[in-house]
């Protein structure tokens, strides 16, 4: 940390899927190579909020401004964006287009406006973020999960290479376009 703080950086990227909350190792590390992991064990919230969609992670639109409120108090408020944020969806859990072409992938722009209205918040409080990019154009390989999760805002088949478009892609491009939406939030 003291590294940072006296390093002179043009601005920060965070990357946010999750939140992630730690507690004291209660077991034996029983991995056989190194990993943060290695001085704590994940805690949950078991009143939390979780993805039906991926692996029942945690849900938390608050933390995006927990992180801007931590970086603008702690670390000078330097310039930041949020080089990653995206819901992860499986396949099967996005279903097929519709009448229209498009694949209803609703319940991740609901998420995504809520991460988005936690994010605007923290700004109008002071926060110095400069910009959001959501992950990723089109579903992509993964080192956590390979191709089991989907991101993107097209569908990729990875036996024919077609893309169909997702309903975020189409949200996405309005928000990008007005610099807004509206929200009951």
């Amino acid at each position: 940390v003291a590294l940072i703080l006296s390093a002179d950086i043009d601005f920060l990227g965070v990357n946010y899927y999750v939140p992630r909350r730690v507690k004291a190792r209660e077991g034996e590390y029983d991995l056989d190579y190194f990993t943060p992991e290695y001085y704590f064990e994940n805690a949950v919230n078991p009143q939390g909020r979780f993805n039906p969609y991926r692996d029942n992670n945690e849900i938390l639109p608050q933390a995006i401004y927990d992180i801007a409120a931590n970086i603008r108090d702690n670390y000078g408020n330097i310039k930041w964006y949020l080089a990653e944020i995206g819901i992860a969806m499986d396949r099967q859990s996005e279903g097929e287009p519709g009448a229209d072409g498009v694949i209803d992938d609703t319940f991740r722009i609901q998420l995504m406006e809520e991460h988005l209205v936690q994010l605007h918040r923290a700004i109008a409080d002071g926060a110095n973020c400069f910009g959001v990019h959501q992950w990723t154009f089109i579903d992509n390989w993964s080192w956590i999960n390979a191709f089991k999760r989907r991101y993107g805002f097209w569908r990729l088949d990875l036996e024919t290479g077609e893309r169909q478009i997702k309903r975020n892609a189409l949200w996405f491009a309005e928000l990008a376009t007005s610099n807004g939406f509206t929200s009951d939030k």
